[in-house]
């Protein structure tokens, strides 16, 4: 046979059907038994008797055992056992790639953990990025932007101009202490009209 999976098949077959185990023995005397084999069980599976003409598988399973011990040739056991040595050898070699694979996927599992890091860091180192130059951009907008004029000093220049034009016509009568106080305190009044009421 030259099919393994039907040899093995045929095999398995006949082990199935013949008597279990194997105990024989030569019986040397003078008496006509040559050779008896039985089973685990103590049934009989083969005997040579030459006196009585009995010899072969003369037990109650006798064909099954027959049918076993002739499938059960040298060159079907070698093949059995050929067949198992490459299926030993197939699976080993499976094994060893299959150890390898898993090796290389851990490794890779591991590089996608530490990049999946890195770019949750990026993300937020950039967010921060993001977040000073808006910031700054706010500022430099404020600094270049043109700013407003004082109020209150553009009332106080107006104040003085006018003390100066009533000094200059004799109008104007109060010391320059009283002159200062009160255009402090029209100042902080002004400021306060603009503001809603609010006095520095």
């Amino acid at each position: 046979m030259n099919d393994i999976t039907a040899l093995m098949a045929t095999v398995k077959a006949a082990a199935e059907k013949a008597t279990p185990g194997r105990i024989g023995d030569r019986i040397d005397g003078s008496g006509s038994i040559k050779y008896e084999c039985r089973g685990d069980d103590g049934s009989l599976v083969l005997r040579t008797d030459h006196k009585n003409m009995e010899y072969g598988f003369v037990g109650d399973n006798g064909t099954a055992d027959e049918q076993f011990f002739r499938v059960c040739v040298p060159d079907n056991i070698l093949a059995l056992v050929e067949a198992l040595e490459k299926a030993k050898k197939l699976a080993t070699q499976q094994g060893n790639i299959a150890c390898a694979l898993f090796d290389e996927v851990t490794a890779q599992r591991l590089r996608i953990a530490e990049l999946e890091g890195a770019e949750q860091k990026l993300c937020a180192a950039n967010v921060t990025l993001d977040a000073r130059a808006e910031l700054a951009e706010r500022r430099l907008a404020a600094l270049t932007a043109p700013q407003p004029p004082d109020v209150g000093e553009h009332f106080q220049r107006g104040y003085d101009e006018g003390h100066s034009r009533g000094l200059a016509c004799g109008k104007l009568y109060k010391a320059d202490d009283q002159m200062r106080q009160h255009r402090a305190e029209c100042v902080k009044a002004y400021r306060a009209e603009i503001t809603g009421g609010e006095i520095d």
